[in-house]
């Protein structure tokens, strides 16, 4: 018979387990319900956090934001007549994404109510050597002549941004941009070298994340790394000292610039918008990654435009047809439709107003917890969340649900009386009632 100790250990196990396989095996993905594909992380988390538990309050607020969710997507069907690609996918996704939203905020409440921080913080390093050590593997395939693209952990191989004669290997993820999604909570942490948090990681965890970068680098692990360091000077420094701010505000932006500069792939990305805007779409010598968020840009316009309150969860593509990108590039006919190469543009599209306001304010949320210190697990995962804007997803990609569940749980914890009449009691798992109240 297990103690009541070794009860919670054994969830805290579960709980930290479950996070961590959303964070790095998000890219193994099943086809089904005419999407590209469902991570296969969830027909892992389903069965398992039956075992675990699900406690009153998230099983409470789940189904507030499954009703939330259901109400809007009913409103743009009906009220305002918003064309549906598929009900069903639309209906899935919202059940996904609630259901999802139960187990996370399960899943959390027992690593910080049995204050077992610890367990969390060691499945995530060892999942951070296990990514390391596959992309070793992948490294050394490659110059054994044994790398075959897409045939080893479906990882492939790029052009290496500083030495031409290297690949990039993306490990467990399918992409380099991928690998910053999964791995931004990590360098946030590790930059930031809060002391309630630090205090779990090793001092030769900082070199396992720079070999990381070295391996794989990409823009938005540059970006990841760069807003880790903007956000840790905004923590440091006194808000009410304007000539610090100001040497801040001044120097930051010379340092931006003198890397935009220097490196290759971030000036072609910098300076296609300029020449986008300058010469038109057929003029200037274009980038691909830069088409695409302007592609997406001008999607999210529309839909803020004519469909104010969005065109609904998954319906972003309806939207493809009235960006100029789509229309002069049939290379980019289709590319990115479902999200516009940004989170950020895929919840303002399909959620309207409602869904700008949630990322604005999901940024000042953010920069207050960090000043504030405190809620160490919100400010990692919304800050992943954030780094999403830079690069397409889905809700279910890398590091999106876990900062979006911790978000909407915090949303749902102080407008919650509007739901009142919602009550449930705790479902706990089939051998550890006696946990919880």
């Amino acid at each position: 018979m297990l103690t009541n100790r070794k009860l919670l250990n054994f969830k805290a196990h579960i709980a930290s387990l479950c996070i961590c396989l959303s964070i790095f095996i998000w890219g193994l993905q099943i086809p089904m319900l005419g999407v590209s594909g469902v991570p296969f992380y969830i027909f892992l988390i389903i069965p398992i956090s039956f075992i675990h538990g699900f406690y009153k309050k998230a099983i409470s607020s789940g189904t507030k934001l499954f009703m939330f969710l259901l109400l809007i997507f009913l409103a743009q069907k009906f009220v305002f007549n918003t064309p549906v690609i598929s009900t069903n996918k639309t209906l899935f996704t919202i059940l996904m994404i609630s259901y999802l939203f139960i187990a996370i905020c399960s899943f959390f409440e027992s690593i910080r109510s049995n204050k077992r921080e610890i367990v969390f913080y060691s499945y995530l390093r060892t999942f951070l050597y296990l990514q390391l050590s596959v992309m070793l593997i992948q490294f050394l395939m490659f110059f054994l002549g044994l790398h075959s693209k897409g045939k080893f952990f479906y990882s492939y191989l790029y052009q290496h941004m500083f030495f031409d004669f290297l690949p990039r290997v993306s490990g467990l993820f399918q992409e380099p941009s991928h690998l910053a999604m999964g791995l931004a909570p990590i360098y946030f942490i590790l930059i930031q070298k809060d002391n309630n948090i630090i205090k779990y990681f090793r001092r030769y965890d900082k070199y396992t994340i720079i070999l990381v970068a070295f391996l794989c680098p990409s823009s938005t692990l540059f970006l990841a790394i760069t807003f880790s360091y903007l956000f840790k000077i905004f923590q440091k420094s006194n808000t009410k000292n304007i000539r610090q701010l100001l040497y801040y505000f001044i120097l930051f932006p010379i340092f931006i610039f003198f890397l935009v500069i220097e490196i290759d792939s971030l000036n072609d990305r910098v300076f296609a918008f300029f020449d986008y805007y300058n010469e038109g779409p057929e003029g200037g010598a274009l980038n691909i990654s830069s088409l695409i968020l302007i592609k997406g840009f001008q999607m999210t316009k529309h839909a803020l435009t004519f469909y104010p309150f969005g065109v609904g969860i998954n319906n972003m593509p309806i939207l493809n047809d009235f960006s100029i990108i789509s229309n002069s590039f049939e290379i980019l006919k289709d590319a990115h439709s479902n999200d516009g190469g940004s989170f950020a543009f895929k919840v303002s599209s399909e959620l309207g107003y409602l869904g700008l306001v949630f990322y604005i304010y999901s940024t000042f949320r953010l920069f207050n917890l960090i000043k504030s210190r405190r809620e160490y697990f919100s400010q990692i995962f919304i800050f992943a969340l954030l780094i999403n804007s830079f690069r397409g997803g889905s809700y279910f990609d890398g590091s999106i649900i876990v900062g979006l569940s911790l978000q909407f749980q915090y949303l749902l914890k102080y407008y919650s009386k509007y739901f009142q009449f919602i009550k449930f009691r705790n479902y706990n798992g089939p051998s550890i009632k006696h946990l919880l109240d």
